[in-house]
């Protein structure tokens, strides 16, 4: 019963270790405008984050898409 239980601990252990949240920050200068969707942004400096399965990117003069 003890290898039952102590079995059962280490495989959540496991797997709650490998279900963390991931994200992405990113600072890109784009050289040539270009469309996310239906926006046609310009080109400059932006800044991308990656959060919960949603992609952000905002221009680094407060423009954002």
């Amino acid at each position: 019963m003890k290898r039952l239980i102590l079995a059962a601990g280490l495989f959540a252990a496991t797997l709650t270790a490998s279900l963390h949240a991931q994200t992405m920050n990113l600072q890109a200068t784009i050289p040539f405008d270009f469309q996310i969707g239906s926006t046609v942004l310009p080109s400059g400096e932006y800044s991308i984050r990656h959060s919960d399965g949603v992609l952000f990117v905002k221009q680094t003069d407060g423009a954002r898409a």
